[in-house]
């Protein structure tokens, strides 16, 4: 396969998820700070615009909504990113193991931003707050709590919210095919990214 092909064919299936991966953002990124509440945690979202304010200097009134922004814009980067990368041409044919390996990479990848999530903090935090690169990053996380649980929620959320409704709607169009004769061609979804032939 050449690499225009695999770009043409990702773009076009990150296209046709894009309504479920700004769904799936901000919900994960709703629950990310639902979880946290409930846990007694850092509301990450006020925390950062916390940080934002004073680093630069901006009115305190400003920071909730200055951290919200931050906190949903990265939401929807993540859910992007995620939707990319499930639509990139290399997953196996065979549903059960194209799932599963899914699942993994999900997981995977909630360890990965879990991992870099301090560091990304203070560098958006200094950028925003008008002072540069910062002089010292927050360390790496790589414990086991609540950040790496919201995380891979996250990114299951997402993986949920774009291949799951693929899946309904590929498996209703296999059960039910007037339906889509009459709704007509351009409400087709190709179902092989989630069902085998």
């Amino acid at each position: 396969m050449s690499l225009t092909r695999i770009i043409t064919q990702t773009a076009t299936k990150t296209r046709t998820h894009l309504p479920q991966t700004l769904i799936a953002a901000g919900v994960g990124g709703l629950g990310f700070v639902w979880i946290q509440t409930l846990t007694g945690t850092t509301n990450i979202a006020e925390f950062v615009g916390q940080k934002i304010v004073q680093t630069g200097g901006y009115p305190a009134v400003f920071a909730s909504p200055i951290g919200w922004t931050v906190h949903l814009a990265i939401a929807v980067q993540y859910a992007v990113a995620m939707t990319v990368l499930l639509a990139l041409p290399i997953w196996p044919t065979e549903r059960l193991t194209r799932v599963t390996i899914k699942i993994a990479a999900a997981i995977a990848v909630g360890f990965i931003g879990t991992w870099v999530a301090n560091p990304a903090i203070s560098v958006t935090v200094s950028f925003l707050g008008g002072a540069g690169w910062p002089a010292e990053l927050y360390p790496v996380n790589t414990k086991f709590g609540v950040p790496l649980l919201n995380h891979v929620l996250f990114f299951l959320t997402t993986l949920a919210a774009t291949d799951g409704v693929t899946s309904l709607v590929a498996v209703a169009r296999r059960y039910n095919p007037v339906m889509f004769e009459i709704a007509g061609e351009d409400s087709r979804i190709d179902d092989t990214i989630i069902l085998a032939p």
